[in-house]
């Protein structure tokens, strides 16, 4: 996974991007990780890498981090789903 975090807005940019990878494999839970932000540049990239079990069709990826401006605050997040093979592409979410 790559995330670019672009910072040129008047909000403040938090110091924590969230992240995870979700294998959609039975009931298991995400591989969850976070990495540090510096609120006061203006472009960051991070990139980071996860095994995904061959009994898996599919892998999740979310990427989120906080903006604040006054009292206000909110979470801006990315996801996107990765298909093994074809089967998914009548249902799939694009």
């Amino acid at each position: 996974m790559s995330v670019q975090v672009m910072n040129d807005m008047p909000f403040t940019l938090g110091t924590e991007l969230r992240y995870s990878f979700s294998h959609h494999k039975g009931w298991e839970s995400a591989e969850e990780h976070t990495t540090t932000l510096d609120p006061k540049r203006k472009a960051q990239t991070f990139s980071a890498k996860c095994q995904v079990p061959d009994r898996s069709v599919i892998l999740a990826l979310y990427a989120g981090a906080d903006i604040h401006y006054g009292k206000f605050s909110r979470t801006l997040c990315a996801h996107q789903y990765l298909y093994r093979g074809n089967w998914a592409d009548p249902i799939r979410v694009k």
